[in-house]
């Protein structure tokens, strides 16, 4: 998911919810800086702790170029502690997914595979057992805290994500999120199904189709190359698409069983159904539905949300904002993904800030999941 969901559709589930416009607004920008918070973006004029939450796309590309080096298990340790935990929640610890790929390949030059089960249940699955312990967790957690919204808002980008990278693991793992482009990732477009093209040069364009498609393999089974969902873009993140497409785990099945055929639509509006579960569980303590539930929001709030996500614009952001405006005749405030930095540099008690609380969120949670896997 995108600015557009993490920001304006967390928000507007947050006031759904019950939180005032002033609670939302940090619980929003929280969410966001999810996907924003870099080592290149740390502040070097504060002492406290700052936590990585996601890579730069430059230092992405630069680690999935860099094909020669093995990657060491310390590498694949700070991978997971950054996308496992912020972006793609194991969900698949009870098998619920099986697998039915190879269980030992040697088709790489520098290496060779066997299959393991446990990275398997890696694997990104919403409504998960993990989740709900994590919603558990955040009821739980103490509500007079001064950084208590900042991590409901990280745990809402984590929520929200189980439905985006669902398939995927945060780890870079052949065997989870390799996908088998030859067989064709297709996208279905005005009734049709189309050949969605790979093209690095082009800009993601959903009129025709085109979109950045990492389409290279590595001379080894752990990579940065089959890290998340790199392997088929970012369309996992769109909120109009409905796409199909082989994964690697998939091809011992018969050929008609091979593709998973994914509908953003459908799974946005479901997580935006259970972040407003899961927040309305936090904020007045009642018990949180494991099960996402699109009618347990109205019918004229699901339907206002399906014609946001309908519309074929890679970023959905002046949708929801016009949904926001019409619905609550308020707006929140223009993202800037340095702000509370700003505001912390600036602040003569710099760990009474936004900025500050962030990074003690996201160490709180980094914790609890690090005691998890």
């Amino acid at each position: 998911m995108n600015i557009d969901f993490h920001y304006y559709g967390t928000y507007l589930a947050a006031r759904e919810a019950g939180f005032t416009k002033e609670e939302a607004g940090v619980i929003a920008y929280a969410a966001q800086l999810v996907d924003d918070c870099t080592i290149h973006t740390f502040s070097k004029k504060v002492e406290f702790e700052q936590i990585e939450t996601s890579r730069d796309l430059n230092d992405i590309i630069a680690d999935a170029l860099n094909i020669t080096e093995a990657y060491t298990e310390e590498d694949v340790r700070k991978a997971k502690e950054i996308w496992s935990y912020f972006h793609f929640l194991p969900g698949n610890q009870n098998d619920r997914v099986g697998y039915h790929g190879k269980t030992k390949s040697s088709i790489f030059e520098l290496a060779s595979w066997t299959f393991s089960p446990d990275k398997f249940r890696m694997m990104c699955l919403p409504e998960s057992n993990l989740c709900q312990e994590m919603i558990a967790d955040t009821m739980a957690a103490n509500h007079e805290s001064p950084w208590f919204l900042h991590l409901i808002g990280i745990r809402m980008h984590v929520l929200a994500d189980t439905w985006a990278h669902v398939n995927f693991a945060g780890i870079p793992e052949w065997s989870i999120n390799d996908v088998r482009q030859s067989q064709g990732i297709d996208e279905y477009d005005s009734g049709r199904w189309y050949r969605a093209e790979a093209d690095a040069l082009k800009p993601d364009s959903p009129s025709n189709h085109t979109y950045h498609i990492a389409n290279a393999t590595s001379a080894r089974y752990v990579s940065p190359v089959y890290l998340g969902h790199g392997q088929i873009g970012q369309m996992p993140d769109l909120g109009y698409i409905r796409f199909r497409y082989v994964p690697v785990w998939r091809e011992k099945l018969d050929e008609g069983q091979r593709k998973i055929e994914r509908d953003n639509q459908q799974n946005f509006l479901k997580a935006f159904a259970q972040m407003v579960c899961a927040l309305k569980s936090i904020h007045d303590g009642d018990a949180y539905p494991q099960y996402a539930d699109e009618n347990l929001i109205g019918s004229d709030l699901r339907n206002e949300i399906k014609n946001v996500l309908s519309v074929r614009k890679l970023d959905q952001s002046d949708e929801w904002k016009t949904l926001i405006h019409h619905r609550l005749d308020e707006m929140p405030a223009e993202y800037r993904p340095q702000l509370w930095k700003e505001v912390c540099e600036n602040s003569a008690d710099k760990n009474a800030t936004d900025y500050s609380y962030f990074c003690r969120g996201a160490k709180y949670h980094k914790e609890f999941l690090k005691a998890k896997f």
